[in-house]
């Protein structure tokens, strides 16, 4: 088993004034969405917040396998999230996923589990995805510090060995309020609240 970090500290400034992770996906949100993806695979999960704590934290209310890590450096950045919830980590290995990134299919969890590398990237179409996979030799790097300024910089630093999956969804976030209503237009065509699973 591994563990979890789902960034959820960002201002929403495309649906501003509302915290579009609060936004409903059938019966739950779309944070919980991203959250039950890996919750499978993880033994514990770090929900990093920032703009919207509290709504974050009224979501997530009772979920006992959360853990909720406050940023209150948001404003500099997702990467600034992704070391606050890196701090809590002990597994060896941790996903990181932005919480509006729910479509990744059980398949891409468990080929990236798979893959023995340091850094493990979901590729479709030639394109990388998420979510991604620190190995814990990558994540001491990674927090002792360096000229990174993105993860994605910090990914190009490394080897990261790339694994090609068929899920369409890696490629995804929900940024605008147009986004959102496109993606619960195409759930409702489809049976099953998670049809991306």
């Amino acid at each position: 088993m591994v563990e979890g970090v789902v960034l959820a500290a960002g201002e929403s400034k495309r649906t501003s004034p509302d915290c579009k992770l609060a936004f409903k996906f059938g019966e739950w949100t779309l944070l919980e969405e991203s959250i039950a993806g890996m919750r499978p695979y993880c033994k514990r999960i770090f929900v990093v917040t920032g703009a919207h704590d509290e709504t974050i934290n009224r979501v997530l209310n009772g979920y006992t396998y959360v853990t909720l890590v406050h940023n209150p450096a948001y404003a500099g950045g997702m990467f600034t999230s992704a070391k606050a919830g890196l701090r809590h980590t002990l597994a060896d290995g941790v996903f990181i996923l932005p919480g509006d990134c729910p479509f990744a299919v059980p398949e891409v969890y468990e080929a990236l589990l798979a893959a023995q590398g340091r850094v493990v990237i979901p590729t479709c179409y030639g394109r990388d995805g998420h979510p991604v996979l620190l190995r814990r030799e990558a994540i001491d790097v990674l927090l002792r510090g360096g000229k990174w300024h993105t993860l994605r910089e910090f990914i190009a630093t490394k080897t990261a060995m790339r694994i090609a999956v068929d899920c369409p969804g890696i490629l995804k976030d929900i940024d605008t309020l147009d986004m959102y209503l496109q993606e619960v237009r195409h759930m409702d065509t489809l049976e099953g609240r998670r049809c991306w699973r």
